[in-house]
């Protein structure tokens, strides 16, 4: 049987594209067993730093949805726990797994997962249909809920992608070929959080400057609060010494 009926469809939010700079919001999960699902779970984080405008208008979440929320430390055990062994689903999970597998490491997990792409079945399958994103496929073959951008939603729309793709496949074998689950390869070292005379110089420099961030210091990796100190001193110059 070409189509994988045990794994995880996973789906995440996050505060922006970049794995190494931006945090994640919330996951969706959705655990399916023999084709069904039998379990979901939907977690909004805290990810101690301010929503931005776009990212609200995009998914619906504030900041005020947020505060009370676990931070990603307290969530990734269970997320971890969840799926498992499992096989991942995903709409361009790399993306998607870039995020989880940096901080599952930085957690102290091993997040190593195969997975199946939807987005790269549907350039296939769903070749003459004008665009490929989730979004737009949803509501043109009217799978899952209305309400795009949320993770729990989106997940459950690429299962119901998924079995709408296999059920095209069932009769081309060139389409079937391309369920296997493939190796997903994000190489990542597990980061540091920013030394005590990291944050202080951070702290003194944004103070000189009359400056404030959106994320809170304390959470900050070494590499973020290196990177934040050199822009403050690019756009607004150095403190002088005493």
């Amino acid at each position: 049987m070409f189509k994988i009926d045990n794994y995880v469809a996973v789906d995440i939010e996050t505060t922006g594209l970049k794995p190494k700079t931006d945090r994640i919001i919330e996951i969706g999960a959705v655990l399916v067993r023999d084709g069904v699902i039998v379990d979901k779970k939907d977690w909004l984080i805290n990810p101690k730093c301010a929503i931005s405008e776009f990212v609200t208008g995009l998914t619906g979440i504030d900041d005020k949805m947020l505060e009370n929320a676990p931070i990603i430390e307290e969530v990734m055990p269970e997320f971890i726990s969840f799926c498992s062994e499992d096989v991942l689903l995903g709409h361009h999970i790399i993306t998607d797994f870039s995020f989880l597998k940096r901080n599952a490491v930085n957690n102290g997990f091993v997040f190593e997962k195969k997975a199946i792409d939807t987005l790269k079945l549907a350039r296939v399958i769903l070749s003459d249909m004008e665009k490929k994103s989730l979004e737009y496929l949803r509501k043109e073959l009217n799978l899952g809920a209305n309400r795009s951008h949320r993770a729990l939603d989106d997940a459950l729309a690429t299962v119901e992608l998924y079995n709408y793709m296999a059920e095209l496949a069932k009769t081309n074998e060139e389409w079937q070929a391309l369920f296997a689950p493939h190796e997903l390869r994000y190489v990542v070292k597990k980061e540091s959080l920013a030394t005590p005379v990291q944050k202080k110089n951070l702290r003194k420099i944004l103070e000189y400057h009359n400056l404030k961030l959106a994320v809170d210091i304390d959470t900050l990796t070494k590499n973020e609060a290196s990177r934040y100190i050199d822009t403050i001193i690019s756009e607004h110059g150095r403190m002088p010494k005493v």
